[in-house]
């Protein structure tokens, strides 16, 4: 799953917790956005991405 946003110009940083099933990651919205984002996770395998967290 991590390797999901693996070589995404923009994603600063992300992780993946099994067991919350909370996939944490840290972007540049200028060079990345959200879309592009859940696309790519939602491709890596049978994952829905229901909820955006933003925090600073």
């Amino acid at each position: 799953m991590g390797k999901a946003l693996d070589g995404f110009k923009g994603i600063e940083s992300h992780s993946f917790n099994l067991e919350n099933r909370k996939f944490i990651v840290t972007y540049d919205p200028k060079v990345i956005d959200k879309k592009t984002i859940i696309q790519a996770v939602e491709r890596a395998g049978s994952f829905t991405v229901k909820d955006w967290i933003i925090t600073d």
